[in-house]
């Protein structure tokens, strides 16, 4: 089959995927369009996916895999408080992926990413756009860029001032723990295809509301409820629109964390001119009890693909948001800056954290 016939085959296979009739039939892609209440519209967020950096064919399954892919730059739309519009996807896909069977149907690897996206994107109501797709390289590249819409530009990370709390969303530190469960696992495994398949059903159970599939899935013959807790941080992050905006209104600064709390704390403080102080031991000592034969202070400090939120606010708002988002967690306070350099320091200690996170590949 040729390149071109493939990629006429991988555009269709990617509208099949998201049940959508195909409209990827033009250089020129429509924008959505913006509601008269809206007035500011049309941010995007892109973030590239790359084989062998941001992720391992041999010990994720492929419907994760995709549904990483739009997580990624989700995650960023839910920090900017904006309202997820559409998905405008591009691939660049090696020849080997290009073989079709005897139906003309595309390589299972490849269907199980878009199925993976799709049914993830479905979850937050956002339908693809249209992208573009090439055959080449040797590894699969993706550029995922999702069009969003905000109603302000307050909240952004440079909004941060020295006297604010600072609070995350959830607890970090799970899904970097659950990355090194799966690999540990996979590697442990002398017969790896069985858990690769119940990671599949997993994945799919977990991201397909209409699934009915009965009986007890095979992924807890590899992992107990607590591994799975963080398996599932990992396999499939869910940034959360709704503790976004309902406390948008006490929010200061906020950005998501992806390369792990510290480093994006940093970054957080240095667009502010301020320092932090956290005091992590004080606020996670239960999930560090429930998850500890695993879970690490480094894996909270440092861990990466959390895919949740870091945010300050004033401290008359504890009440509100403890009300409001009672998931949130309050980790620290920002300070003044001391010799124009951001710093972020344990308070228990008072030891100065390094300015490091996870770095891919």
């Amino acid at each position: 089959m040729s390149c071109i016939d493939f990629e006429s085959l991988f555009i269709q296979s990617a509208f099949d995927a998201f049940e959508q009739s195909a409209t990827w039939n033009d250089d020129v892609i429509p924008l959505p369009s913006c509601p008269s209440t809206l007035s500011m519209a049309n941010v995007i967020a892109i973030d590239n996916t790359i084989e062998c950096v941001h992720y391992d064919m041999n010990w994720m399954p492929f419907h994760a895999i995709g549904a990483r892919m739009v997580a990624r730059p989700l995650s960023d739309l839910c920090a900017a408080n904006a309202i997820p519009t559409g998905i405008i996807w591009s691939w660049a896909i090696p020849k080997p992926y290009t073989q079709v069977d005897r139906d003309g149907r595309l390589d299972q690897r490849l269907y199980q990413m878009l199925r993976g996206a799709a049914l993830y994107a479905k979850a937050y109501g956002i339908p693809l756009l249209g992208g573009d797709s090439s055959v080449a390289g040797s590894t699969i590249s993706t550029s995922v860029s999702l069009c969003g819409k905000v109603n302000s530009r307050e909240g952004l990370r440079g909004c941060g001032e020295a006297g604010h709390d600072l609070w995350v969303s959830s607890v970090p530190g799970l899904a970097s723990t659950g990355m090194t469960l799966l690999k540990e696992t996979y590697v442990e495994l002398e017969t790896r295809e069985p858990m690769m398949r119940a990671l599949e059903e997993y994945t799919v159970r977990a991201l397909d509301v209409r699934n009915e599939a009965e009986g007890t899935c095979d992924i807890h013959r590899y992992f107990d409820e607590e591994m799975l807790d963080c398996v599932s941080s990992f396999l499939l992050p869910r940034p959360n629109f709704t503790l976004r905006k309902s406390i948008a209104a006490e929010i200061k600064a906020c950005m998501d964390v992806s390369d792990g709390l510290v480093l994006d704390l940093y970054r957080l403080c240095e667009a502010s001119n301020v320092s932090a102080e956290l005091h992590i031991q004080d606020t996670f000592g239960e999930e560090l009890q429930k998850y500890g034969q695993w879970l690490t202070s480094d894996h909270i400090y440092f861990g990466g693909d959390d895919y949740l939120l870091v945010f300050s606010a004033a401290k008359e708002s504890r009440d509100s948001i403890e009300v409001k988002a009672p998931g949130a967690r309050r980790i620290g306070t920002l300070s003044c800056m001391k010799n124009d350099k951001a710093e972020v320091r344990c308070r228990e200690n008072g030891a100065l954290l390094p300015r490091r996170g996870y770095t891919h590949g």
